[in-house]
C-alpha cells in the first residue's frame, strides 16, 4: 500500500510539475503580445529618432548648400556681371558670314586696343580684304549703343550695346557682340521679338 501511495505521489507530483509548466507556457504566451508591443514601440521610437536625425541632417546639409550658393553668388557678383557672346546675323538675307561690316558708335569706338579711335557717329567700315584675323571694336560707353550694318549699308543698321569682335573666316566676316547678360536681356532680346508677337497676359 505504501508503494502505491509512493507511486501515486510521484504521479501527482509529475502532473503538478506538468501543470506548472503548462501554466508557465500559457502565461508566457499571454505576456508575449505585451512584450512584442513594447519591443515594437521601442523600435518605432528608435526609428522615429532616426528619421528625426535624418531630417535634421538633411536640413543642415540643405542650409549649408544654400549658404555655399549664396557665397558663390556673392563672389560672382563681386567678380562682375556674366558676359555673353552673340553671333550676329542679318536674319537670313546673307546669313552669318559677311563681305563687309560697318559700325557707327554713339560713343567713340576704339579698334584693336586703341590702334584706331573713331569719334562718335563716325562710321568704321571693315571689309573682308582689309580685315586681319581678329578685329576688336570697343565703344567708350558700352551702354550707348553701336549701329552695326552687316551689309555695310546705313539702311541695314541695327543698334547693339556692348563691344564687338570681328573674325575673318573662309566664308567671310563673322561679327560677335560681347555684352553682359543683363544688358542683353534689356536691349537685345526685345529688339529680336517681332511686334506681331502678342503680349503675354
Amino acid at each position: 500500500m505504501k508503494r502505491k501511495n509512493d507511486k501515486l505521489e510521484l504521479i501527482l507530483l509529475g502532473v503538478g510539475i506538468l501543470l506548472l509548466l503548462l501554466l508557465f507556457v500559457v502565461k508566457r504566451r499571454l505576456d508575449a503580445p505585451e512584450e512584442t508591443a513594447t519591443a515594437e514601440s521601442r523600435t518605432e521610437t528608435m526609428e522615429g529618432k532616426k528619421q528625426e536625425e535624418t531630417i535634421q541632417n538633411m536640413e543642415q546639409e540643405n542650409a549649408a548648400f544654400l549658404n555655399s550658393k549664396k557665397e558663390e553668388q556673392k563672389e560672382t557678383t563681386a567678380a562682375g556681371p556674366v558676359q555673353i557672346r552673340v553671333l550676329l546675323t542679318d536674319c537670313g538675307k546673307l546669313g552669318y558670314a559677311q563681305k563687309q561690316v560697318s559700325l557707327r558708335g554713339n560713343a567713340s569706338l576704339s579698334m584693336n586696343d586703341g590702334a584706331y579711335i573713331a569719334s562718335p557717329q563716325e562710321t568704321i567700315c571693315v571689309t573682308e580684304q582689309e580685315c586681319g584675323e581678329v578685329v576688336h571694336v570697343v565703344p567708350a560707353d558700352e551702354t550707348a549703343g553701336t549701329a552695326v550694318s552687316l551689309t555695310g549699308k546705313p539702311e541695314d543698321e541695327t543698334v547693339y550695346p556692348g563691344s564687338f569682335v570681328i573674325y575673318k573666316s573662309e566664308e567671310g566676316l563673322l561679327v560677335v557682340n560681347e555684352l553682359d547678360l543683363e544688358m542683353y536681356l534689356r536691349y537685345v532680346v526685345p529688339s529680336e521679338m517681332p511686334s506681331s508677337y502678342e503680349k503675354e497676359h
